[in-house]
C-alpha cells in the first residue's frame, strides 16, 4: 500500500479534484454522454459540497490520488473517487473505513448500477442494496445502499 496523507480539501484545490473526479468517473461504465465537464465538476465543488460535507483529500508523494465526501449530518457518504493510478493500492479501503469512523451510526450512497467495481467494492465492505430507480434526468439504474445502523 502506498503512503497516503490526507487533509481537507481548499478551495485552492477544485480544479485538481475536479480533473480527479472526471477521470475517475469516466470508469464507471456509462460512457462519455454522462461525464460532465471539468468546469461543471468545478461548480459542484463549491455548490454541492458546502455546508455540513466533509471532503478529504488523499495524496501520494504529492499527487493527489483521491477524494472522499461525507456528510455526517445527513449520514450520507457523497462521494469515493481515486486517480486511476491508485486503483487497488488500499485507498479506496481507506476512505471507506474513515467514512465508517465517521458516521458509525450508518449511512446510506448510490452509484450507478454499470459501476460494477464500486457495486462490488461497497458490498464486500457490508453494505447492503436497498433499492434502484432511474436516475431522475439520465435515466439510468442507480443502486442504493445502507450500511448497517441505518
Amino acid at each position: 500500500m502506498a503512503d497516503f496523507q490526507f487533509r481537507p480539501m481548499a478551495a485552492s484545490d477544485h480544479p485538481a479534484v475536479a480533473a480527479l473526479w472526471r477521470e475517475s468517473a469516466a470508469l464507471m461504465g456509462l460512457g462519455e454522454a454522462f461525464l460532465p465537464p471539468v468546469p461543471d465538476l468545478e461548480g459542484r465543488l463549491a455548490a454541492d459540497f458546502g455546508e455540513g460535507w466533509s471532503v478529504t483529500l488523499a495524496f501520494e508523494a504529492g499527487t493527489l490520488a483521491g477524494f472522499l465526501a461525507v456528510h455526517p449530518g445527513d449520514r450520507v457518504l457523497g462521494q469515493i473517487f481515486l486517480a486511476p493510478a491508485f486503483i487497488g493500492q488500499g485507498l479506496g479501503s481507506a476512505f471507506f473505513r474513515m467514512a465508517k469512523d465517521r458516521m458509525p451510526d450508518g449511512f446510506t450512497l448510490y452509484t450507478p448500477a454499470a459501476n460494477r467495481r464500486a457495486r462490488a467494492f461497497y458490498e464486500r465492505g457490508g453494505m447492503q442494496v436497498t433499492h434502484t430507480k432511474a436516475h431522475p434526468e439520465f435515466g439510468h439504474e442507480i443502486v442504493y445502499y445502507a450500511w448497517p445502523g441505518v
